[in-house]
């Protein structure tokens, strides 16, 4: 987003994306995004070992991690996702408790005439 688009932006998103490649760290993040920053036209040249080993050739905006080679995403090591905490409920003794009743209070009469507080009746 940074880059402007051009040959210096393309040129640098392959760099990154081959460097990726021969290490075998390219995940969906990074082929989402070489997908998002290099040309279609560009693209095909990146993606030419995949096309190798197929016989079919699948456009470029059909291709999806998968259609990857393993050697790839060898490396690729996914975070597992994180178990949500559950509380544990308090167990409750078998005696129910007896809840107080509240005491009702009786009920004030405010005298206050309108021009006292300002406020129309």
């Amino acid at each position: 987003n940074l880059m402007p688009r051009g040959e210096v932006r393309n040129k640098m998103a392959s760099g990154l994306f081959n460097n990726a490649k021969e290490k075998g760290l390219v995940n969906g993040l990074v082929f989402d995004e070489i997908r998002r920053a290099i040309p279609g036209a560009n693209m095909g040249g990146l993606l030419k070992d995949c096309f190798r080993n197929n016989k079919k050739k699948k456009p470029l905006s059909e291709m999806m991690l998968r259609d990857l080679p393993r050697s790839w995403k060898a490396n690729v090591v996914e975070a597992k996702p994180k178990r949500k905490k559950t509380k544990k409920k308090k167990e409750e003794p078998n005696a129910v408790e007896k809840l107080e009743p509240v005491p009702i209070k009786p009920m004030r009469r405010i005298v206050e005439s309108s021009w006292q507080s300002g406020r129309d009746v």
